[in-house]
């Protein structure tokens, strides 16, 4: 009980904590964000539906001796993939039904139905959840452990214990200035808002205020449990997962704490978590397929924003995108950055990849993971450097988390490469 009661303790302080971090980005909103103030997601709210839900559970399965055994794991991992993309597939027949040039006379009845199969499903989803979660978590965190990394906690806990929830993830509105490409503000807000509720939100702030908006969906959301979207295959809830569970451990170090201090910290910290988590996802997916893991044919895919079988480069196509962007903006013509920008839109959805927007706010915020298409950032290639230089995963994050600023970093790459040049010779 008192081991229970003390690991308790950690998470709830570890979850207040988190909440305080995660939310600083929708405090004090601005004019321009005072228009969407209605749509706000509410992290205090999500923390106290999910946090204690899935403590309790764990507590209440803590002292089961009989655990599944892989193959059943295995089995509810598919069966949740099944339901996920049933889910997916009806709510977007929902979405279709509800816009005003799909509305027949037979709207209502197809509505109803529609409704009822997605609360079944939802239902269904819910009732294996946990279990997915659960055994996702434990392969997670053995595989941080492998790598020593993080905080020996009460009782043996490992600390920040890998804890998400999968779920439907908010949406964040990104407002950026016209004339160059700068986040300066971004908004939490609500995952289940209406498309012409976004649309009217981000005309708003541009007719209102003058500026570029852009309403983005996420993938995850660095809660405590951190909030991972369940639209995803199996190796991204894992990629997203030890992401943010990285954002949590950072938090304790100078790297995370400087996270709100400049755009160019945020960078540094959101392409660190790439880097970790994609190193930690490819180990965990590889020891599940030597497991007897099968490759599954329909895990979640958005087939909205799948390629054409012809051949197109949208990571060139995208960079080439951004440095005219750039040039149009910084020779002042924000117009014709603006019209050129649309044009290219035009152009990527013509060769099989949907976006709803392509503006300064799109790229500040997609841009911020300097690994992205969107980025022109020398920051991923400076932390690869840094990664190059570093005999594990393990030495990489202890150098970069305990930088605090750019003069910092710029510090850290420079012996890094004189480190690569003394193997060299």
């Amino acid at each position: 009980m008192n081991r229970i009661r003390a690991i308790g303790l950690w998470i709830t302080a570890l979850a207040i904590i988190m909440t305080l971090l995660v939310s600083r980005g929708s405090l004090n909103l601005s004019p321009s964000g005072e228009l969407a103030k209605s749509e706000l997601y509410s992290i205090l709210g999500w923390e106290m539906e999910n946090f204690s839900a899935k403590w309790i559970h764990k507590i209440r399965t803590s002292g089961y001796s009989n655990s599944p055994t892989l193959d059943q794991n295995y089995s509810t991992i598919i069966e949740y993939l099944s339901l996920t993309n049933r889910l997916f597939y009806l709510e977007s027949q929902l979405e279709n039904l509800e816009s005003d040039d799909n509305r027949k006379n037979n709207y209502n009845k197809t509505a109803a139905t529609l409704i009822q199969d997605i609360e079944s499903t939802r239902v269904s989803i819910i009732s294996i959840r946990d279990k997915v979660e659960e055994f996702l978590e434990s392969k997670i965190s053995a595989e941080i452990q492998n790598h020593e990394i993080g905080y020996s906690g009460p009782m043996g806990l490992h600390f920040p214990p890998v804890d998400f929830r999968l779920t439907y993830s908010p949406k964040v509105l990104v407002i950026s200035a016209r004339n160059r490409i700068d986040m300066t503000e971004a908004i939490l807000i609500r995952d289940d808002i209406k498309e012409n509720d976004i649309i009217f939100i981000e005309n708003a702030i541009k007719g209102t205020y003058k500026l570029s908006p852009y309403i983005a969906n996420t993938g995850g959301l660095a809660t405590y449990p951190s909030t991972i979207s369940h639209r995803s295959s199996v190796y991204n809830i894992i990629d997203t997962a030890a992401h943010e569970w990285l954002h949590h451990y950072l938090f304790f170090k100078p790297l995370g704490q400087s996270y709100w201090s400049t755009n160019t910290m945020r960078s540094i910290n959101e392409t660190t978590a790439n880097i970790f988590g994609k190193e930690i996802s490819d180990a965990v997916y590889a020891t599940m397929q030597s497991d007897g893991w099968k490759d599954i044919p329909n895990e979640y895919q958005n087939i909205s924003s799948a390629p054409k079988n012809e051949p197109f480069d949208f990571r060139k196509e995208m960079q080439i995108t951004r440095l005219e962007a750039e040039n149009l903006l910084s020779d002042g013509h924000i117009e014709k950055a603006e019209e050129y920008m649309e044009d290219r839109r035009q152009y990527f959805i013509s060769n099989g990849y949907y976006l709803r927007v392509l503006n300064q706010a799109y790229f500040a915020f997609h841009g911020t993971y300097a690994d992205s298409p969107s980025s022109i950032s020398p920051i991923y290639s400076q932390l690869m450097t840094i990664r190059h230089a570093s005999s594990s995963l393990t030495e990489f994050i202890n150098k970069v988390s305990s930088i605090s600023n750019h003069e910092d970093f710029l510090r850290v790459v420079d012996k890094s490469k004189a480190a690569d040049n003394k193997l060299i010779r």
